[in-house]
């Protein structure tokens, strides 16, 4: 979430206020993103980015 607010403040100064944030309870994988609906779809091609991994985390895969 830091990466949306990083990549598009100059874009939208008003990314900078988002409380957007990501973390996982055991293996659940929440989201919780504030802002219309518009700007979801805008920085899902970012949130999508970090899914793989995410995957990999939670499920303890070395892929490295």
């Amino acid at each position: 979430m830091e990466n949306i607010r990083l990549k598009y403040r100059t874009e939208n100064p008003k990314v900078l206020l988002s409380k957007s944030i990501c973390g996982t309870i055991e293996q659940i994988t929440i989201y919780t993103l504030q802002g219309s609906v518009k700007a979801v779809k805008k920085y899902w091609s970012e949130i999508t980015k970090t899914m793989e991994h995410l995957l990999y985390m939670i499920y303890q895969l070395d892929v490295h």
